[in-house]
């Protein structure tokens, strides 16, 4: 189901104090909040896996080296 919102319309009837609108407007930012938030989480997520994968290349470097190039 497509819904088809005029931009124009939403402006006036919110400039009109419209409950309806407010509504409307209110579980969008909330939509819009939860969207972000998971986002952000993910983002954060991603960083730590790299953080992660960082430390055990430079782990395995340092033990390589010590290993190799130990006198």
């Amino acid at each position: 189901m497509v819904v088809r919102l005029d931009g124009a319309e939403l402006t006036r009837q919110f400039r009109q104090h419209s409950a309806g609108v407010r509504k409307f407007n209110t579980a969008l930012l909330k939509l819009l909040a939860t969207r972000l938030t998971r986002m952000n989480e993910q983002i954060l997520e991603s960083q730590v896996q790299l953080d992660t994968q960082k430390k055990g290349e430079i782990e395995r470097l340092r033990e390589r080296i010590l290993r190799d190039w130990s006198f």
